[in-house]
């Protein structure tokens, strides 16, 4: 298959994934919603500022997202939060001009809010029609311009493509655009790219002023007789560098058919006058290639912004068309967390620290475009195969992988010292994904769970880094005390022999300080082991038996450890009245189906490991446990219609969404049938027509229905929390569920409605949230972790 066709079709899958008209981008009114608990219902409003568009960024550089409107909007380059804030001097215009006529330019994307920040710039409107489509990690952007005379497009990703690491962790973001001159006139026409320093930006003490704290930047030109452009620096003296500074680069080649132009500076506070005059009257600015200094300003007023731009043009003739490639690169190879710890980013590896290689990794990029735009695609078809193209399918599955960028994620190099004392026994090379900006913890096991499986399908080194991360820990104490957030009780970080909740938060030094989840005593857990247990065997169906057999100890002090919980032998761990697993609102008592199905699905591959590893007696012994205990579960929990959210709690009379979750993995991942499938085939039937139909309104499954009224007050203040939310990522399980339970006409409809909620009525799309309630426009926790379970629902 050629490359048009290829591209033709990965477009097709894109753009009915997601696609968007700027006439039409849904922009709901702002709404004020309230709720009782704040801390965990923080409620970003619809405005205009949220409409989010796919990130373009590598695996732990951090993201730039560009909205459909053509605005750069949100930022994800510090390694702790993600932001969220227009810059105008950020993004492109075009310019066409017909002989004996007036020229026309127009920039890309809204108006400024800000009074007078690049006045003299023609910015477009709601008349200026354009089209938007995104199939991670591309982007496709389309306009036809009459008044031009143009068809203009760009297609822009960042070299994130399954199986390519090296490559998908470049802080790099690659456009090219195509004019075509679609009148019966020829064109003189000119396409701008203009962007402000963007240096120190990200850090935690950054200045709060509107246009931030631009002191020390400066910009200055780059020719190397094949790239022409731009380098954005600052005076900053680091050794080694600081996190934040470094260097950016605005690139483009050196094509003789294109005449080329360049601002080395402008404050992009100001007007813009001069560069937007010699754009729309000329076809191309500069030649400017002086150089100033930012200052601090006063605290009470704005400093100049120093912003750059390249401009490069030609002469159409009807029906002729030129093509214009343009990278921008952000060279920050460190970061830094709360308390001090300092990682190298990955990429640092192969192109240094010193935070000078913007222009080589640049140049490198534009090199190899065009290949890696051809194995995005062929990537994309595989998908597509596999699931099929409509928007809830290939589309829906690909696009959740934004959060591989925009996930605060942490992709380090191993050139740390390693702290034994504390833990981090990775010597600093290290992987991980953030719970979400509201719960901001690495790798949250109980999730990763359900979002593993991406990470694998695409990157597996990674996802056996992360395993092999929670192994180390297994064997670690740590005595050193947290307080509970909402009471006085105290607990143990880490107890050994029980898995920790997270590998810690950027509030403190994550992969060093464990657990920094400090709702409830997590130690208590009664998933977490079971979890960690599944993900060993999940990577060892990649990896050789070698693997398994290294994490037998770490595997068997997991299992041994959790079997603690079953005070009556009879094969089935038991709650203890609190809420003690991963749906932290929910109080469960005795024997339970969600962590009781997960246990026996550990069991079930602790023996296979065991009988890899050679360990004859503990197999043996796992074996006779997991018969014990798939007795007990069947007699304790089955109702006839669906298993028992858990035997002797206040909820045990409810429909629990999740009942399947471990007999589901155990039949995934070749680990055999733990419940009858009939009954696993009547209990899903059941869920879907009360979670779903009823209860969610056909909207999304509800986590619990047929609740008693009674029952509706939360442990937390807030009665929704849970109990009545679509859990998006459960959502999604429950689908796969479906599916491997052989209800593919449920788990498809499941799947297009979720997409059409999220994506179509809502306009969560790259920011989909952990989640929702279907009778309400409320959700919480967008960015979240668990939504990746999407890719559960694989063969």
């Amino acid at each position: 298959m050629d490359r048009a066709t290829k591209q033709a079709g990965t477009k097709a899958i894109a753009a009915s994934a997601f696609r968007m008209g700027w006439r039409h981008v849904p922009i709901p009114q702002a709404r004020k919603i309230s709720s009782a608990d704040k801390r965990l219902r923080r409620i970003v409003p619809d405005d205009p500022a949220s409409i989010s568009g796919l990130p373009l960024g590598g695996i732990g550089t951090g993201g730039v997202g560009w909205s459909p409107d053509g605005r750069f909007n949100r930022w994800s380059l510090g390694s702790r939060v993600v932001q969220h804030f227009s810059e105008p001097a950020c993004g492109f215009a075009i310019r066409s001009q017909q002989p004996g006529r007036a020229p026309i330019a127009s920039a890309l994307q809204p108006p400024p809010q800000r009074v007078g920040q690049l006045a003299a710039f023609h910015f477009a409107d709601d008349q200026m029609p354009g089209d938007y489509a995104a199939l991670f990690p591309k982007i496709w952007r389309s306009f036809i311009l009459p008044d031009m005379g143009l068809r203009l497009s760009c297609e822009a990703f960042s070299p994130v493509v399954a199986g390519d690491l090296d490559s998908a962790s470049l802080p790099l973001a690659l456009f090219r655009w195509q004019i075509e001159n679609i009148s019966d006139a020829p064109r003189d026409v000119a396409l701008l790219g203009h962007w402000a320093n963007m240096l120190g930006r990200f850090q935690t003490h950054e200045d709060r002023r509107s246009g931030g704290n631009s002191a020390g930047r400066s910009n200055r030109a780059y020719d190397d007789g094949d790239h022409f452009g731009v380098l954005f620096e600052s005076a900053a003296l680091d050794d080694p560098i600081a996190p934040g500074h470094g260097q950016w680069a605005l690139l483009t080649r050196c094509d003789p058919s294109l005449r080329l132009g360049r601002v080395v500076m402008f404050d992009g506070l100001g007007d813009g006058a001069d560069l937007w005059n010699d754009f729309l009257t000329t076809g191309r600015i500069g030649p400017d290639d002086r150089q100033w200094l930012a200052d601090c300003g006063f605290s009470t007023d704005e400093t100049g912004l120093p912003t750059a731009a390249i401009s490069a043009g030609c002469n159409l003739a009807p029906g002729a068309q030129c093509q214009i490639d343009m990278a921008l690169v952000w060279d920050q190879p460190a970061m830094c967390y709360a308390l001090g710890d300092r990682h190298w980013r990955a990429y640092s590896d192969q192109w240094g620290r010193a935070g000078k290689a913007a222009a080589a990794i640049g140049a490198y990029g534009l090199k190899h475009q065009v290949c890696w735009s051809s194995a995005i695609d062929d990537w994309h078809g595989q998908i597509e195969q596999t699931l099929g193209p409509a928007p809830h399918q290939a589309g829906f599955a690909l696009n959740e992988l934004y959060l591989l960028v925009d996930g605060a994620t942490h992709h380090a190099t191993a050139d740390r010292i390693p702290d034994d004392e504390t833990g981090d026994k990775g010597g600093g090379k290290h992987f991980g994904l953030l719970e979400c900006p509201d719960y901001p913890y690495y790798n949250t096991l109980d999730l990763y769970g359900y979002a593993g499986p991406a990470l694998a399908a695409c990157f597996p080194g990674l996802d056996h880094r992360v395993i092999e991360d929670y192994a180390a820990t297994v064997a670690l104490d740590d005595p050193r005390m947290r307080k509970a957030m909402n009471s006085d009780a105290r607990f143990r970080i880490k107890k050994s022999g029980f898995l920790p909740h997270d590998m810690g938060a950027p509030g403190e030094a994550p992969f060093r300080i464990l657990n920094g989840y400090a709702l409830a005593d997590s130690t208590r857990w009664k998933d977490l082991n079971s979890q960690f247990v599944l993900a060993v065997w999940r990577v060892g169906l990649r990896a050789d038996d070698d693997f398994l057999r290294a994490q037998f100890p770490a595997v068997a002090m997991a299992i041994d450890h959790l079997a603690v919980f079953d005070r009556d032998g009879d094969g089935l761990i038991e709650h203890e009245g609190f809420p003690d697993q991963t749906f932290d609102n929910l109080p469960m008592l005795g024997p339970g189906s969600y962590c009781g199905g997960l246990w026996l699905a550990a069991l079930s591959a602790g023996v296979r490991i065991a009988a890899i590893a050679g360990e004859k007696a503990r197999e043996a012994h796992w074996a006779g446990l997991l018969e014990k205990g798939r007795a007990a579960f069947e007699c304790l929990l089955w109702t006839g219609s669906h298993y028992r959210l858990d035997r002797d709690g206040p909820y045990r009379d409810a429909l629990f969404l999740e009942q399947l979750f471990g007999p589901f993995l155990a039949r995934k991942y070749g680990l055999g049938d733990i419940v009858p499938v009939d009954h696993a085939r009547t209990a899903l039937m059941h869920l879907y027509q009360h979670n779903f139909i009823e209860a969610g309104d056909g909207i999304g499954p509800v986590l619990l229905s047929g609740l008693p009224v009674e029952d509706k007050t939360g442990d937390h203040g807030d009665p929704d929390v849970q109990r009545h939310e679509v859990i998006t990522g459960i959502a999604m399980s429950f689908a796969a569920q479906c599916r491997t339970y052989g209800l593919i006409t449920h788990a498809d409809h499941l799947r297009r409605t979720l997409y059409e909620t999220l994506y179509t009525q809502r306009h969560l799309c790259f920011r989909t949230p952990a989640a929702f309630e279907p009778s309400r426009p409320v959700y919480r926790a967008a960015f979240n972790l668990r939504p990746l379970a999407i890719w559960l629902d694989t063969p």
